[in-house]
Formats: structure tokens, sequence, C-alpha cells
């Protein structure tokens, strides 16, 4: 009797330390199942376990029942995985214990023992039983915005890459923080260019810790570079040599462009915004043409021309550009005078084309502005003209010529003289003597001028 009353302190002691949580780590083998006599066995089974994925905490549902199939209740079970006792509960009126562990697992097969120490009080047996259940590895799928093949990840420095639809996966075995970086941080290709841009959980770094199973759809934004092909062409379509362009100015998405020549520029395509449910959406830049310089002038009207940016494509800008068609004639007869013009440009720098037949020229591609002409050798006075150029023009440059010039005096003199002898017929009288013509021609001056003072 006293042995059997030992082994019973033994066990119940066992029991209590158990319950009472002070034993954190205790194999299978340190709790033998009691001996001494008994009046019922234990049976003990576990419910067949599905597949669990990583991250989620199994619950083993076990019942304890008689050899009749009688529940036994209020009697605690303890849950072994690898030797190592991980949690315990009790068995309710139907004889159920729902043991759950809390623990992160990793992916791959846990086999585990649940044991019943018995109680020799109630008359009950110890009972064990073995199972297992699987955690499932998971697979995460990063997906690129917008989708992008060739991007490279590296998750705890094992590098994976996105498909043809931007998206990238890899299979995670363990829970937990892991180190997710993206090494593809700025990618120049000949046509594109790739440069990370935020994550979707307001991350902007390209490393980040990240915890897993993970809760919510992970993408990383790009933003995306092209280069762009510009063509100027005056307002019939034809091109117009970009080496006149002095500086390009135009602005998208909230920003000025200035380019100091004409050339290939990359421009992004693209720029990242927030939507509902914490994903990404990508929206294209559209750029407004703000000025073309071109001959000290703005050759456009602000913000009409707009484009995207779009791979391999070509900007068509259009220029106000005009004809300007020049003649020089004689101011008195008409005839044609000069071998040319003086054009000054809105930027001040000149230009001396020559004449046709006739003494006219035509000047194409003028950019809109004020312009100075001037004809070169007009053989008499000529002054510069000024020149508001804002559409075809035909300008005709009047030139006072010497012949102009001779004449005009002339013609002046004889209303002079004509106005001088009126009303003085003696002076014509003596006009047959020049001695006695030019003393009359002094007296009477000074006649003139005693009555004038």
């Amino acid at each position: 009797m006293r042995p059997s009353f030992y082994r019973a302190c033994i066990a119940f002691l066992i029991a209590l330390v158990g319950g009472l949580g002070l034993t954190t780590v205790a194999s299978a083998a340190q709790t033998p199942c009691p001996t001494g006599p008994v009046l019922n066995k234990a049976a003990l089974t576990i419910e067949p376990m599905k597949s669990f994925a990583l991250g989620v905490r199994p619950t083993i549902v076990v019942h304890l029942t008689t050899r009749t199939g009688q529940p036994i209740a209020n009697q605690l079970v303890k849950v072994y995985l690898n030797d190592l006792r991980k949690t315990q509960a009790k068995t309710n009126s139907s004889g159920v214990a729902y043991l759950t562990l809390r623990y992160d697992l990793s992916a791959g097969k846990h086999p585990f023992e649940v044991i019943y120490n018995g109680s020799p009080d109630l008359g009950f047996a110890c009972a064990t039983a073995s199972s297992e259940f699987i955690v499932e590895s998971a697979e995460v799928a990063i997906r690129t915005v917008p989708p992008l093949p060739g991007i490279r990840f590296a998750l705890d420095q094992r590098v994976f890459v996105t498909d043809e639809s931007g998206v990238a996966r890899i299979d995670v075995s363990q829970p937990g923080a892991h180190r997710l970086e993206v090494l593809t941080t700025s990618e120049a290709l000949p046509d594109a260019r790739f440069e990370f841009n935020r994550w979707n959980d307001e991350v902007y770094t390209p490393y980040r810790e990240v915890r897993f199973p993970i809760k919510q759809p992970l993408e990383a934004g790009f933003i995306v570079s092209y280069p762009v092909y510009m063509d100027f062409v005056d307002r019939q379509g034809q091109l117009v040599d970009p080496a006149r362009i002095d500086t390009l100015i135009l602005k998208g998405n909230g920003r000025t462009y200035m380019f100091a020549r004409p050339g290939d520029h990359w421009l992004p395509a693209n720029y990242l915004s927030k939507r509902l449910g914490n994903l990404l959406e990508e929206s294209k830049i559209t750029y407004y043409i703000q000025s073309v310089i071109l001959d000290g002038s703005n050759a456009i009207n602000k913000g009409q021309q707009r484009f995207n940016v779009q791979p391999g494509e070509v900007w068509r800008i259009k220029l106000l550009m005009y004809s300007a068609r020049f003649s020089a004639r004689d101011a008195l007869f008409g005839f044609p005078l000069g071998s040319g013009i003086r054009l000054e440009y809105p930027d001040g720098h000149t230009e001396i084309p020559a004449f046709g037949p006739n003494a006219e020229l035509e000047v194409n591609a003028l950019v809109r502005g004020s312009y100075r002409v001037t004809v070169v050798d007009a053989g008499g006075m000529a002054t510069s003209t000024p020149l508001a150029l804002s559409r075809d023009q035909s300008v005709e440059l009047l030139v006072i010529s010497y012949l102009d010039m001779v004449v005009v005096f002339g013609l002046l003199t004889a209303i002079a003289l004509s106005i001088f002898f009126v009303g003085r017929p003696h002076l014509l009288a003596a006009f047959h003597s020049p001695a006695a013509f030019m003393a009359l021609v002094r007296q009477t001056v000074r006649r003139e001028l005693g009555r004038a003072s």
C-alpha cells in the first residue's frame, strides 16, 4: 500500500507543477505512466490534421475516452514536439482537449506526441498517441509597378527576379523577420532606365525588414525614363535646323525642365500614387512645351503643345515660323536699288542675303519677333526699318537715291527763284547784263533785309 501511495503523490506533484506552467522543458521520457491497480484503461485519439500555411499556429484536437467510449472530462493532456513539451490543456465535458501550438514553426513535417499521465485516484491508466502535421512553405510574390521584367530582389541574400509580368516569386520556409532588398535600384538600358521610388506601405528605401507571413500584397514602385527624340518643324511641316534652337523649356508633373541645347534627352514617363487597398497606381506624365527660344524669340504659344513619353517616340514640335518677301525701290521713281539687305534678328545677330532679279528676295523660316532691315549698297540714303513679324509679309523698302536728292534740290531751287523774281520785272530786264543784274539783286536783298529789321 505504501509504494502505491508514494507513486500517487509523485504523480500528483508532477501534474500540479505542470498545471502551474513551471516546467517549460520536459521530455516524454521524463513522464512515465504510473503503475498500480487501475479500473479502466484510457484511450487517447488525435483528430486527423491538415497542412498548415507558414505562420498559422496549428491546433491539435484530442479525445480522451474510456475503453467503452465514455468521455473523460477535466483531465490534463500534454503535447510534446521534438521531445519538448510545448503546451497542455484539460479535456472538456465531452472529453475533448484543444491544444494550440503558439509558436512560429518552420516549413516541413512536425511529428508530435500527446500524453495523458492517467489518474490513479480515478482509476485511469496513462495513454499516448502520436501523429504529425505539415507546415507548408509560403510563396512570396512581389509585384513591380509598372510591370517590369528582370528586376532583381534579394531575400536574406537569396536573389530572385521578376518575370515578364513584373512579378518576382520566392519560397519562404522560416516565419518571422527577413531582410528584403531591391538590387535594381537604378538600371540603365539602351532604351530605358528604371529607378526605385517606393514600396506600397510607405517605405521609401530599397532595403527593408519584412515579417512573414505577409498580411498584405507587397509592391515595389519604379520610375521609368525613356530617351525623347524631338523634331522641329515650321507651319508647313518643313524641318527646322535644331542647331538654331537656343533653349527648350517644358513642364510636367509640377517640375520644369530646361535644356540649353537640342538633342535626345531622358525624361521620366510616369509617377506613382496610392489608391484604395494600400496599393500603388501608375499614372503617365503629360509634358507641356513652355517655350522654344530660337534666334532670340519664343517660337511657340505657351502650353499649347503637349506630349507623353513613350519608348522610341519622336516629339514633333511645331514652331511659329513665317516668310518675308523684301523689295527695295527708289522713293521717287520706283526703280530697283541695292544689292541686298542687312537683316538683324531678335537676338541681335545679322545676316546679309543678296537680292535676286528686280531687287527682290524672300527669306523663309523666320521666327516671329522684332527685326530691323536695311538696304545694302542702296546708292543713296537707306535707313533701318523696324519689322514686327507675326505672319507672312511683303515688305517694300524705299530708298532716297542720289538722283532723288538732286531732283529735289533742283526743284526747291527753281521754286525759290521763281518766288524771288515774281513782282520784280526790272530784275528780269537787267538779266542781259550780269553785272547790272547782280547789282540790282544786291540792292533788292539789302532793301528786303532792311524792311525785315
